[in-house]
């Protein structure tokens, strides 16, 4: 089988991999916001409530339908007590969040969310084969750029230096720039964002870099016989020549 075949296919896998860690990230910090928002109102509602209007992205309002849990103080209790509980109701529809934008979005935020943050579920409760192919794209084009970069050197069984891991946090920023041109939008963009890597902070590098370590993580287990690629290139349309749209 080609290598770029075999490369698409692992992008496929690592995208819908990128994006599980993606679900589980935002979850377990709305969980933590709940406990925390709890402990000062001491009133189940009122803590989910508060929790999603202090998430990391400030431009959005969360709509959270916990009807289910008014008047259940045990399965309440248990949810904000434990992360599986209270994943595995959001996995289930019981807890429900739906996003609207406080302000107008551009026409780019629109095409690449498939409109998902205006009339659909939020992502974090969606799997990867089920969004949209915008949101599907932004996991997938990521993922491509991480498998080339450490796609030979992990067939050969060869180290990633720190150097080279620097040189790939800045390959992944730039090609992320590419396809996000919005952040240069002097009323709709992220000027933190829109900066080479040299000038982001320290902890937006290690976002970029973090990618680097699940994509070796991929073509090794490949390499182990753990990735069936087949059945990939089945599932997505992948063929020889390319993926069949």
């Amino acid at each position: 089988m080609e290598d770029k075949v075999v490369k698409e296919a692992l992008s496929y896998s690592l995208g819908a991999d990128l994006h599980e860690g993606w679900c589980n990230q935002e979850l377990y910090a709305f969980f933590l916001r709940a406990q925390q928002e709890f402990a000062k109102c001491h009133n189940y509602g009122q803590a989910f409530e508060q929790a999603c209007y202090k998430g990391s992205d400030k431009r959005n309002e969360v709509f959270l339908d916990i009807g289910c849990l008014v008047g259940h103080e045990t399965i309440a209790s248990r949810c904000l007590t434990d992360f599986g509980v209270f994943k595995n109701l959001f996995d289930k529809g019981i807890i429900d969040v739906k996003r609207f934008t406080k302000r107008k979005l551009s026409p780019e935020e629109i095409a690449r969310s498939g409109n998902n943050y205006i009339n659909g579920k939020e992502n974090i409760l969606r799997s990867f084969s089920e969004l949209s192919r915008a949101s599907q794209q932004d996991n997938l084009e990521a993922a491509k750029v991480a498998i080339e970069l450490v796609y030979d050197k992990t067939m050969a069984g060869e180290p990633i230096t720190d150097e080279e891991l620097e040189q790939m946090g800045s390959v992944i920023h730039e090609e992320w720039l590419k396809r996000n041109s919005w952040v240069y939008d002097s009323n709709y963009g992220n000027s933190e964002l829109a900066v080479p890597y040299a000038q982001l902070s320290r902890e937006e590098q290690d976002k970029d870099k973090a990618q680097v370590g699940p994509a070796q993580a991929k073509v090794q287990a490949y390499l182990n016989g753990l990735v069936d690629v087949e059945k990939i290139c089945e599932q997505y349309g992948i063929q020889e020549t390319g993926k069949k749209l």
